[in-house]
């Protein structure tokens, strides 16, 4: 499966900048780049200000490690489906740091989300979202293509629930036709950003490497030299990950197997810490013996996975199970 590329905004001017403008911005660095845009701002460029706070966030994004993720459209629906009653307060979301800005010193997470092609939610090809956790603050940068057709923000509180926020935000998009699009895709940047801050499943997220290095990782348990890969696709490409690859390619495998849903449990002393993980995964095998029959394979997500007699009572008793959000006993 193939992704969207994000092209940078550097990338973008020099497309349709004349042959002066294309000759001063070539001789400038990403981070000159960034600054002579930012500074554009107290300089009072009309119709500059969005382009500001991108390069603003491409500048987070790059002091950051660059971090990217490849959603596999199971993902997507994994991401949607559980409701996020815990508050903004309580995210523990990766990469964030404290950084200079515009303004002072600002704690900031930049996420880079790429998408599958032919799989574009609300025509969402990529997407770079700035969480601005001093300001609370978020900024989606939403591209078609490599456009910037959407830059939307909204603000939030630490003490809500992210659930109640979608709510409030999707509500505004009711009342106001023009911003929809834009909250449809802040939405799911959020749901998104939130998924990947919850994941306790190494399996629903796995690190990208190189090409020329994914028989190697994949053939080697050796936890130094996998981080020795992982670091030098992070050197050359950014610190990207896979987000459902592994139940996408199994699911894709056969037409029986049953996709898992995304449960949000507590953990921690006192049930403080926020989790997501998918409790199981099953394989219904029909039985060529019985008519309307089948055999059950289940798994913990990726281990072994178990026969069970063809049992229309035990059809019933793991798939409650699974919709209360409990792991079936075998």
């Amino acid at each position: 499966m193939q992704f969207h590329e994000y092209y940078s905004l550097k990338n973008r001017i020099l497309r349709n900048a004349d042959a002066s403008a294309r000759q001063h911005y070539k001789s400038r660095t990403p981070s000159q780049f960034r600054g002579e845009v930012i500074n554009s701002i107290s300089a009072g460029a009309s119709g500059i200000v969005h382009y500001a706070y991108q390069a603003e966030a491409e500048g987070v994004w790059a002091e950051s490690e660059r971090p990217y993720y490849n959603v596999w459209p199971i993902a997507i629906s994994l991401a949607e489906s559980v409701k996020l009653s815990l508050t903004f307060s309580s995210l523990n979301l990766p990469f964030s740091r404290f950084i200079d800005c515009v303004g002072g010193r600002q704690e900031r997470t930049a996420l880079l989300f790429r998408f599958a092609l032919g799989h574009e939610p609300n025509g969402l090809c990529s997407a770079l979202l700035d969480w601005r956790h001093t300001d609370k603050i978020i900024h989606s940068h939403a591209f078609s293509g490599d456009k910037n057709d959407a830059f939307f923000w909204e603000r939030y509180e630490p003490h809500e629930t992210v659930e109640t926020w979608l709510t409030r935000l999707t509500s505004r998009a009711a009342d106001s036709p023009q911003s929809a699009i834009g909250v449809q895709r802040l939405t799911l940047l959020v749901r998104m950003t939130t998924f990947v801050s919850l994941l306790a499943d190494d399996d629903l997220i796995t690190p990208i490497v190189l090409s020329k290095d994914r028989n190697k990782y994949e053939s080697t348990d050796d936890p130094d030299a996998k981080k020795w890969l992982e670091e030098r696709a992070a050197r050359r490409a950014g610190r990207g990950f896979d987000l459902g690859k592994r139940l996408q390619v199994e699911s894709d495998k056969s037409p029986h197997c049953r996709n898992p849903h995304l449960c949000l449990f507590w953990t921690g002393e006192g049930r403080t810490t926020p989790v997501a993980s998918c409790p199981s995964l099953f394989l219904l095998i029909p039985d060529p013996a019985a008519a309307g029959s089948h055999t059950i394979r289940w798994s913990s997500l990726w281990g072994p996975l178990h026969d069970t007699p063809s049992c229309a009572a035990w059809e019933q008793r793991i798939g409650a199970s699974i919709a209360r959000g409990l792991t079936p006993s075998r």
